[in-house]
């Protein structure tokens, strides 16, 4: 048996429904009408089992659907989705189970799709980062970085490229900390980034300091010749 313990209005068609002060479900008004679910009211093993499976089952089942229609999504999208609109665990399985059932959820199938895609612009570590944080196994993501050849070279390559820069251009120092920092945070390591400068030859414009007396003066040197 169930307690229900708080019912509170979201928007004009639903409400959270509190039971025993722990599970949070989301009703429609209907939903809640038809079980006589108030603040106080108990529901049974009867009520609650058919509560499961004439609404909570079929609506985390009619969700998924809809969310996968709309784009490939990981299990761990769909669980948090689920979780988010109130669905219970037992109602979160059956649907995430459903959908695999019919090929519909394929972890690895979708993961090696999104990584040939995006291994065309990304390097391997902000890859990485991207397919963990939409939630694809440590395992799918060992086996996509794996299998697909990444050219961070020729990224890198086209990166400097958009930016106007070309083979033996001289740069102001504050213009190659700049290309330099936004290679880095696109995840490439600064070995790839340090041949790609001695690859395209690119030089430093080094503004030194003035001396007394003095003009200031600019060197330029290539950054295979510092030591």
């Amino acid at each position: 048996m169930r307690r229900v313990t708080s019912v509170q209005p979201l928007g004009r068609k639903r409400c959270r429904v509190w039971l025993d002060e722990e599970q949070m479900l989301i009703l429609r008004h209907e939903e809640i009408s038809a079980f006589g679910i108030q603040e106080g009211s108990v529901l049974d093993e009867e009520q609650m089992h058919r509560l499961m499976e004439s609404v909570l089952k079929p609506g985390a089942r009619e969700r998924v659907l809809k969310a996968l229609l709309a784009s490939d999504k990981t299990e761990e999208q769909l669980r948090k989705l689920l979780i988010r609109e109130g669905y219970p665990e037992e109602a979160i399985q059956d649907a995430l189970q459903m959908a695999k059932g019919y090929h519909y959820l394929d972890d690895r199938a979708y993961g090696l799709r999104y990584a040939e895609q995006e291994s065309r612009k990304m390097s391997r570590r902000k890859l990485a980062l991207s397919m963990t944080a939409k939630g694809f196994p440590h395992e799918v993501i060992r086996e996509a970085l794996e299998e697909l050849p990444v050219d961070e070279d020729g990224q890198i390559d086209d990166l400097i490229r958009k930016k106007g820069i070309h083979p033996g251009q001289t740069m102001e120092q504050k213009h190659y900390i700049r290309l330099t920092s936004m290679l880095a945070r696109k995840g490439y390591s600064w070995e790839r980034i340090s041949s790609a400068v001695n690859r395209w030859q690119i030089a430093v414009e080094i503004l030194q300091p003035p001396v007394k007396g003095s003009v200031k003066t600019r060197s330029s040197l290539l950054d295979d010749e510092i030591s």
